[in-house]
């Protein structure tokens, strides 16, 4: 396993900033729907400037975060807004031993992730995230939830604090760094982070500096079996499966060439080993790629969700571009953001390669001067 690197973001000097880093590392085969596949995820934690007006906290109604640890972490518990937080009150930060341990009396993955799939979304879903699990081979319908072990989930929580020590209502947290790092192939780019916060939900894909919002087809031709073919039903006339979400009525016909031979229908930039790159079977019945479309789970990227800056460094929305993470909106002045941290398996980055390799991401936010 290659060593692992914290994610080092430049901290701009504007009224407040918080970083919160996360470290991975791949093991196993990570083509994601063919093999049992994992990804271990460890915390490196979140840390605060002391100067700042920012607060982070983590939402921990259950109290899986032990008394012993806020004292020796020097952390606050309050209880607001009927909600009990876990407050970061120095530099220190929220450490990988504050976050662990939530994560870990939680439901959620500790340190350990699979790759999953939202299915298909709209670019203006406002509807909250649904993650399923990856297909077998010859079950072509994604239906099944995945297990919330294959995910992370970590409802965080936002205060701003004037010069004279009360809270600051309706402020927006934003977004404005974001480093995802890797140590090797194209993993960066299947990270996925759902933001869900007072006024909408989002899907960000933090490895896309793109203007415009894109998507990930969540249908196609696919290797389970590892042979190098795509799939293909010896009990329905040889016809190739369609995994996944797809319009339209499927047409086949007999493989032309009458051998086996290697096509790139998923239009994956990746041609190497993986699920989505294989042959045409030469006793299968080929699909008509023409006669289907597939769906698509569409996302926003970090350049549509970082804000624009005025001459005097003030964050705004404007065409699109800017979207808040947070907005200190709740009767107590707290703002809320749940982030769900999971890999896109229909993301062409999941290719055999990224086996044994690492992921980092780190991501910033920042608040207006008050």
């Amino acid at each position: 396993m290659k060593a692992n690197k914290k994610a080092n973001l430049v901290l701009l000097s504007l009224a407040s900033v918080t970083s919160l880093a996360l470290i991975g590392s791949t093991m196993g085969t990570l083509s994601w729907y063919a093999y049992s596949t994992h990804t271990l995820l460890s915390y490196t934690g979140t840390s605060v400037r002391k100067s700042v007006l920012l607060n982070l906290g983590i939402v921990d109604n259950n109290h899986y975060i032990s008394d012993s640890t806020i004292e020796d972490q020097h952390l606050v518990r309050e209880d607001i807004d009927d909600n009990s937080i876990v407050w970061t009150t120095s530099s220190s930060g929220l450490t990988s031993e504050v976050i662990g341990e939530y994560l870990l009396a939680s439901p959620y993955a500790y340190n350990m992730l699979s790759p999953v799939t939202s299915n298909e979304r709209a670019i203006n879903a406002t509807s909250d995230l649904v993650l399923y699990e990856s297909p077998e081979f010859g079950k072509t319908a994604i239906n099944n939830t995945a297990d919330t072990k294959d995910y992370v989930k970590i409802p965080f929580a936002f205060k701003i604090m004037n010069n004279d020590s009360e809270l600051v209502a309706d402020q927006k947290i934003w977004l404005t760094d974001v480093d995802v790092q890797t140590s090797g192939a194209h993993l960066n780019d299947a990270v996925r982070v759902f933001v869900s916060n007072s006024q909408e939900k989002f899907l960000l894909k933090p490895n896309d500096n793109a203007l415009v919002t894109s998507a990930t087809k969540v249908g196609g031709l696919l290797d389970l079996n590892g042979d190098k073919i795509y799939d293909y039903n010896i009990d329905d006339n040889n016809h190739e499966y369609i995994y996944g979400h797809y319009t339209g009525t499927p047409s086949f016909s007999a493989n032309p060439q009458g051998a086996d031979y290697y096509d790139n229908v998923n239009h994956t930039q990746y041609e190497e080993d993986s699920t989505f790159y294989a042959q045409r079977g030469k006793d299968a019945s080929l699909l008509n790629t023409s006669s289907v479309t597939f769906l698509e789970a569409h996302y926003q990227t970090f350049g549509t969700v970082k804000p624009k800056v005025s001459g005097d460094g003030t964050f705004y929305s404007d065409g699109g571009i800017g979207k808040p993470i947070a907005y200190t909106d709740s009767e107590d002045a707290v703002g809320y953001a749940e982030f769900t941290i999971y890999i896109e398996g229909w993301d062409h980055a999941i290719v055999n390669e990224a086996a044994g390799y690492s992921f980092n991401l780190g991501l910033q936010f920042e608040i207006n001067k008050i």
